[in-house]
């Protein structure tokens, strides 16, 4: 009987420490967001760079468009302590990269995000548009964020950001919205489109698995518990 019940309170025990475990944070990846993307309209993108390296600072980050999708039309917004520079594919051809170098002094310290921004269209007729990026640190590291994932759910370490594209509206033609510089979200993983206030410079596909190691972790708590319990119950009963 005594051994049951030390049985039900290790259970309980087990239950009240898997709740008081914190919640893991995501690892940051790059990300591009905006508020609106249609298939054949413009967009005004946004270039999330969180900086993952605790002592190096962020000095130049490069943004691949996708050759088999060109956008006609890419400017760049200027950033205060950045240049940016586009890579054409020819001579006045169309823009294959964007690349922010920091100023001498300045860059994205550990701890720190920054968003850069770019317009660009007519976005292609896919349903995706996948685009790679390079981050580049003061102290020589590159890290290359093009992985993607062969179904989808697998959790990368540095995944492409992937900008899910909406078919055109019914209401508009295409290319219409260029003079209104609307934009749309470019998640590293999301099936739905959250607006730039739903992401935080955290957010990443990481906390996937940590989420259901937890709750796999609570649920085996609980079912030890309920075991326990009735056990004693019912030993007391047929004492």
């Amino acid at each position: 009987m005594n051994l049951l019940l030390r049985l039900a309170v290790v259970g309980a025990l087990t239950v009240l420490a898997l709740l008081a475990l914190p919640a893991f944070p995501a690892s940051a990846h790059i990300t591009v967001i905006a508020d609106h993307a249609e298939q054949g309209g413009f967009a005004v993108l946004t270039v999330r760079v969180p900086n993952e390296s605790a002592k190096a600072a962020t000095t130049r980050v490069r943004l691949l468009l996708p050759a088999e999708t060109p956008l006609a039309v890419v400017r760049v917004k200027p950033h205060p302590g950045w240049k940016a520079a586009l890579t054409r594919s020819t001579p006045g051809g169309t823009v294959t990269s964007v690349t922010w170098t920091a100023d001498a002094g300045t860059g994205i310290g550990p701890d720190e995000f920054e968003e850069f921004q770019l317009s660009a269209g007519p976005l292609p007729a896919t349903d995706e548009l996948v685009l790679a990026a390079t981050q580049t640190y003061d102290d020589g590291t590159t890290v290359r964020w093009d992985e993607r994932s062969a179904d989808g759910t697998t959790t990368l370490d540095h995944p492409a950001p992937v900008l899910f594209l909406s078919p055109p509206s019914a209401t508009e033609p295409p290319g219409a919205q260029e003079a209104q510089q609307g934009g749309h979200a470019l998640g590293a993983h999301g099936v739905r489109r959250p607006s730039s206030q739903e992401i935080s410079p955290d957010a990443g596909p990481g906390a996937g698995p940590a989420l259901w190691l937890g709750l796999a972790g609570l649920a085996s708590g609980l079912l030890g518990l309920v075991v326990a319990v009735t056990t004693a119950l019912s030993a007391r009963r047929n004492g």
